[in-house]
């Protein structure tokens, strides 16, 4: 249970990171 939860974690944790780098990509696209 406590692996799978830290499984769970890192996964959101890497869904989070890129979603952060596709919407900065859309905001400097946005810019120019």
């Amino acid at each position: 249970m406590g692996r799978l939860a830290d499984y769970t974690y890192y996964d959101m944790h890497v869904v989070i990171e890129r979603a952060l780098e596709v919407i900065e990509k859309e905001f400097e696209n946005d810019k120019n």
